[in-house]
């Protein structure tokens, strides 16, 4: 064991320094070395490991003087020494072996020209470092001191601002600056401690406590010469054998530091313990450094091939199916083991060869294969379960030639990633996608849309999907021109199948057939639009209503006429004539011919034609009477319209009247008139006759000399 040793110096006179180094260690290894290593601390010797005497030179001090003012101070050659001399009383009850002190008296300080300026030192101490390894300092002062910065190696760790020129009763008071840690690689280094020193009246000691504690158990600090040690390198254990992808720890001793190569597959590579894990057989070598040198020892770690397992290719089942994992072993000799995980979803879990059962969800499954050395070799299989889905590629459709139309497969949502694949792929704008456009279809297709799961092509699921596809067509109606009052069909080529509809609807006999018939007296345009599977057509058709001639046979619609007499008749309105029956008919074609020969009463009528070849009928009745006759209306409109205005008898076949009155209902007459007259205008007393009842009185002759006496009644209207 090492063990712990204090120092202190200090500076004689006012200038004092107690400086501590505190070094610590432990661990068999260093048994033949330690004791010289502690050499170290201010005040021994290093050649005979025993303090200084007094007033003996310290080779490993320096200390030097510098005015922050600048000013000039020489007491001696510089770099001044630092010497030991005997402790001071005020220390004497530290365990001090010696005191340091630089080569100067109290004179030269107390002879500078400013008694209490503050002066500048610089202590300066070397050592040497046999491992690379960190170091605590631990730092304290005195009150007429004040350090202000620690340097190790020229890096300074601190800096103190100046305080306050301190009181006498100041003097005794220990403060600590700071503790830090500094790692320091192998070699000889230097701890500069920058302190002011306060020059004040007295004798009450000052001083600078240093201290530097080593820590771990492989670091010391040892003089300029080490003594050689005897190094007895070993490894455990001596040799190895692992499994593919094991481990074994390692372990060095006999050595102050080691070095193992090479690097790969060790935890570490500059400590006594290291774990190596290598893939294949390796030899390492560790180098062990101690004071006297180097020393190498090696270790073979024999690795075992790896045990060659194929738990089989990942699989994908439909649902919740059975399905059998099919592993493969290679390469073991002697007996193994089969161990599959989880085994709560196998039939058997220690078969090579095991059922899988009722899978509800995506398993990885691990096959574990152990030899008879217990080296194991490992591998997984994915067992993807696609759940039952549904494809639904929409009801089938029907569409326009050339149009476009949009599809779109809808697919359950038990599964959401997914491939998609129409069939075949013409007129589609991509036929990977759910949702792909027809386009510009020319025929009738038949698609099969193809849903896959992700890793589960045998769970493809499928629909299909007919497109009618509607031919172009159109809708061809002939116009027509037709005489007013004309009933007629629409005249076309229907196509079957297609429905219609007919705007404006007025004069149709049914506005949602191909040819509905139609009565109209006016010209109108017609649009007919057909329509199949929203397919549509449309037409416009014209009829054209041409008038008809305005004929007329005058204003009676029966002519009496005497047996083997003549009559004229007189149609009017229109450019042409023609009449029937023709045998009575003097001419056929004029618009006045003569009716002769009646024997009976005849119904004679006449067609005009118009310029436009529309045709007009009117008729008239010609009674043929056989005796003289006398008729008297029983109803007149005197107001003036030329129609019925007057009221008269009318005669026929050589009847005479020889007297007409009328009376009213009070018996007043209110016409009277002898033979054939005009009638009666419908006027009393200068006025207009009341509407009402009247009653007339008629004598006459007949050719033979008969007399005939007629009475009635007859209403006057307006």
């Amino acid at each position: 064991m090492c063990s712990t040793r204090t120092n202190v110096m200090r500076l004689c006179k006012r200038t004092l320094l107690a400086v501590i180094f505190i070094v610590t260690c432990s661990g068999p290894a260093f048994s033949q070395c330690l004791t010289s290593q502690l050499n170290v601390s201010t005040g021994l010797d290093p050649s005979t490991n025993s303090p200084y005497a007094a007033g003996v030179q310290d080779q490993y001090w320096s200390i030097t003087y510098n005015s922050i003012a600048n000013q000039a101070f020489a007491p001696g050659a510089a770099p001044y020494q630092a010497y030991v001399v005997s402790p001071h009383p005020a220390w004497a009850t530290y365990a001090n072996t010696g005191w340091l002190c630089f080569r100067s008296s109290y004179n030269y300080v107390t002879n500078y020209p400013v008694p209490d300026s503050t002066y500048f030192n610089t202590y300066t101490r070397r050592f040497k470092n046999c491992l690379a390894d960190s170091f605590t300092f631990n730092v304290q002062y005195h009150a007429d001191n004040w350090l202000s910065n620690l340097v190790v190696d020229g890096v300074s760790y601190f800096y103190q601002p100046a305080p306050a020129v301190p009181s006498a009763a100041q003097f005794n008071t220990t403060n600590t600056i700071a503790t830090f840690k500094v790692y320091l690689t192998p070699g000889t280094h230097t701890i500069d401690a920058i302190v002011f020193n306060y020059p004040v009246s007295g004798t009450n000691p000052t001083g600078l406590n240093l201290g530097a504690t080593i820590t771990g158990t492989t670091t010391s600090l040892i003089k300029d010469t080490c003594t050689s040690i005897t190094t007895a390198l070993s490894i455990t254990p001596p040799t190895a054998t692992i499994c593919y992808g094991g481990k074994v720890s390692l372990t060095a001793s006999g050595s102050l530091t080691y070095s193992w190569t090479p690097a790969s597959n060790l935890s570490a590579t500059n400590t006594d313990t290291t774990t190596a894990n290598p893939l294949a057989t390796t030899k390492y070598y560790v180098t062990g450094t101690g004071c006297a040198g180097n020393v190498t020892d090696s270790i073979t770690i024999t690795v075992k091939p790896p045990l060659s397992v194929n738990a089989g290719n990942d699989t994908s089942v439909c649902g919740s199916k059975s399905v059998q994992l099919k592993a493969t072993v290679g390469n073991i000799a002697g007996s193994y083991t089969i161990q599959w995980s989880p085994a709560g979803a196998l039939n058997y879990s220690t078969i090579i060869n095991p059922i899988a059962q009722n899978i509800q969800t995506s398993t990885q499954f691990v096959v574990t294969v152990t030899d008879a050395n217990f080296c194991t070799g490992t591998d997984t299989m994915q067992l993807n379960v696609i759940p039952a889905f549904t494809v639904t590629a929409g009801p089938d459709l029907a569409i326009c030639e050339h149009d476009n139309l949009q599809l779109n497969v809808t697919v359950g949502s038990a599964i959401s990633i997914y491939t998609v694949q129409w069939s075949p792929g013409i007129y589609l704008s991509d036929s990977g996608i759910a949702n792909p456009m027809l386009q510009d279809m020319l025929e009738t297709k038949h698609y099969v849309v193809t849903v896959i799961p992700d890793g589960g092509a045998d769970c493809a699921m499928k629909d299909t999907l007919n497109v009618e596809v509607i031919p172009h067509f159109t809708v061809d109606i002939s116009d027509t021109t037709v005489c007013d009052g004309t009933i007629f069909s629409m005249r076309g080529t229907e196509i079957p199948g297609f429905s219609y509809s007919w705007s404006p609807t007025e004069g149709l006999s049914n506005p949602n057939i191909f040819n509905p018939v139609v009565h109209t007296d006016k010209s109108t345009s017609y649009v007919v639009t057909g329509t199949n599977h929203g397919c549509i057509a449309k037409d416009t058709v014209v009829v054209t209503v041409l008038p008809n001639p305005p004929v007329t046979l005058g204003p009676d619609n029966t002519l009496i006429t005497c047996a083997q007499q003549s009559v004229q008749l007189f149609a009017t309105g229109a450019p042409h004539y023609s009449w029937s029956p023709d045998w009575s008919v003097s001419d056929t074609n004029r618009a006045d011919p003569m009716i002769s020969n009646l024997i009976r009463p005849t119904t004679l009528s006449v067609t005009g034609i118009g310029a436009n070849g529309c045709k007009t009928t009117a008729s008239v009745l010609v009674d043929v009477k056989k005796e003289p006759q006398v008729f008297v209306p029983n109803a007149f409109t005197p107001n003036n319209d030329g129609k019925n205005d007057k009221i008269r008898p009318l005669v026929h076949c050589d009847f005479i009247v020889h007297e007409f009155q009328i009376f009213n209902r009070w018996g007043q007459r209110v016409h009277h008139s002898w033979g054939e007259t005009n009638g009666w205008d419908g006027t009393f007393l200068h006025g207009d006759a009341e509407v009402g009842t009247y009653y007339y009185q008629l004598t006459g002759y007949t050719e033979t000399g008969e007399t005939v006496m007629l009475k009635g009644d007859i209403t006057l209207i307006r």
